[in-house]
């Protein structure tokens, strides 16, 4: 590399940016739409008690808002675990003025929600929306909306979802920090659509532009919006898990970003343990990136049970509403474990994870009929669901600590009982798992306690090279160093400096940029005087 680049690696390392320290994976869900709370047997809100751990954006009947004041902006936005996350989501600008003559913005109406519905959202979020219309020939409306309260030294993955059931309309495009995306709302191409990698401004904001698609002859002019979906992430990853039928997945083109350990269409058990589904290896996280996780299974507790276990449906019904954030193809079909009479345990490993981080693991599970109490086993402490018409319940584990190999072993069984009426299965039908990373601060590769100087004089000294000398658990992600010292390593000490894990340097003064610039310029400095 020549001086010149290693000086431009000085200007770089002067853009320092706060301080930050790492936290967990966690995602905030907004519906957009009518806030009536049913129409006939249908419920319109997605969280029309407070427990469905989604932001509904409402106004009672349709409306086109007339001023600003008008838009239903949300504070304080809850996250999908029902803790408050400090967001705020409004209205900015609307071409100028709400609404100008040529265009209208406004809440829509009801209609049916795809058939089937593959998105990660329930019904209740699909079937009503915010509009965007075009109000005469030739207008191209647009409307800027703010994420703000965010974290400046975080990332964020926006997912956005349009659909109409009726009438052709034109595209949404969505366009944030330069980045824009493009949705076709109408029922038979309808997709989810998605912006990664996305860093709010130095006041923790990002800006939305909605606009629509060229204008189409035939195609009537308004943008429908129904849902966003805001995943933040500054630690480790988030993964999810869909056990059931291949009929039923939950990610059946690879974009919802869930796993899927899906087996055989009918309901038959599967008589020998080894006939399930293959292993999941590499597993993606929510956000699209590859964990290295794997899910396999590893054991029953004795012989090929005369009526087996094995993935399959569980009785075929959605029920409706689902009050946890999991969406219907997740929630309608399980792995079922059978007992014959007698308590029964299978066991899986969750494998590839990193022993210096903890995990949180959600199990739910529900079928609509009666079944005996599901029991999960991980590190000798027991916990049980009712899955029994279950639309609420889940179980969580939570600060777990992977074996010296980086595995978790989860079994699941059965608790019997007396009541003759209840079948004796376990039902699985989703698992949540949450990488928080713990113990070392990501950039602190001299194990100092800190992110400082010595951090940022080890990546220059090596940078470039096959070879690094620092602590590689203390690498962006936890490691294991990827081969070549590059803007990987260097982005760990930019992105947390000053952050500190020991209590000695809990009064420690965090380096302004101008300071910082200095400082890597000075580590440059000296790193040229030792070539000469």
């Amino acid at each position: 590399m020549t001086r010149s680049n290693f000086s431009t690696l000085a200007l770089v390392a002067a853009l320092g940016v706060p301080a930050i320290a790492s936290a967990q994976t966690r995602t905030v869900l907004i519906d957009f739409g009518r806030g009536n709370s049913t129409d006939g047997s249908v419920i319109r809100l997605s969280d029309p008690n407070g427990a469905e751990r989604w932001n509904d954006i409402f106004t009672p009947t349709g409306t086109t808002f007339q001023t600003f004041d008008q838009f239903p902006a949300a504070a304080d936005l809850i996250d999908t675990s029902g803790s408050s996350t400090g967001f705020t989501f409004d209205l900015v600008s609307n071409n100028g003025n709400v609404p100008p003559p040529t265009t209208s913005l406004g809440i829509g109406g009801f209609s049916t929600p795809p058939s089937p519905n593959t998105t990660p959202f329930p019904d209740s979020a699909v079937r009503d929306t915010l509009f965007l219309n075009a109000n005469a020939a030739g207008a191209d409306p647009t409307a800027t909306f703010a994420l703000t309260d965010l974290d400046p030294a975080k990332t964020y993955t926006l997912d956005f979802y349009g659909f109409i059931g009726s009438q052709l309309r034109r595209d949404n495009v969505w366009t944030v920090n330069g980045q824009s995306v493009t949705n076709n709302p109408n029922e038979a191409s309808a997709s989810v659509v998605s912006l990664a990698g996305l860093t709010p401004n130095g006041a923790g904001t990002l800006n939305i532009d909605w606009s629509l698609g060229p204008d189409v002859a035939g195609v009537f002019d308004q943008g429908q919006w129904n849902t966003l979906r805001v995943l933040e992430s500054g630690g480790g990853p988030e993964v999810l898990i869909d056990f059931g039928r291949d009929d039923e997945l939950s990610d059946p083109n690879g974009a919802e970003r869930w796993n899927d350990y899906n087996g055989p269409a009918n309901a038959v058990p599967i008589p020998d343990p080894m006939d399930l589904p293959s292993d999941l290896v590499n597993m993606i996280a929510s956000d699209g990136s590859s964990t290295g996780f794997d899910f396999s299974y590893v054991t029953t507790d004795g012989a090929p049970l005369p009526n087996g276990i094995g993935a399959g449906i569980a009785g075929g019904e959605i029920l409706d509403p689902m009050s946890v954030p999991f969406p219907q193809t997740a929630t309608r079909d399980s792995l079922f474990v059978n007992s014959e009479g007698r308590d029964t345990e299978v066991t899986f490993e969750l494998g590839g994870l990193n022993p210096s981080s903890t995990y949180d693991l959600e199990m739910f599970g529900s079928i609509p009929g009666f079944r005996n109490l599901t029991e999960f086993i991980i590190n000798g402490v027991s916990k049980t669901l009712e899955t029994s018409f279950n639309t609420s319940e889940t179980v969580e584990f939570t600060g777990l600590t992977p074996d010296g190999n980086g595995v978790i072993a989860i079994t699941v069984g059965t608790i019997e009982n007396e009541d003759e009426s209840t079948f004796d299965q376990a039902q699985w039908s989703l698992l949540k798992i949450v990488e928080t990373l713990s113990g070392v601060v990501t950039g602190d590769y001299d194990s100092s306690g800190q992110v400082e100087q010595g951090d940022l004089d080890i990546v220059l000294q090596n940078w470039g090279t096959g070879t690094f000398t620092g602590d590689e658990s203390a690498l962006v992600g936890g490691g294991p160093f990827d081969g070549t010292v590059d803007q990987n390593e260097l982005d760990g000490v930019l992105q947390n400096w000053g952050s500190t894990s020991a209590p000695d340097f809990a009064g420690s003064t965090v380096p302004e940029p101008a300071t910082l610039a200095l400082l890597g310029v000075g580590g440059l400095t000296m790193l040229r005087c030792r070539s000469r």
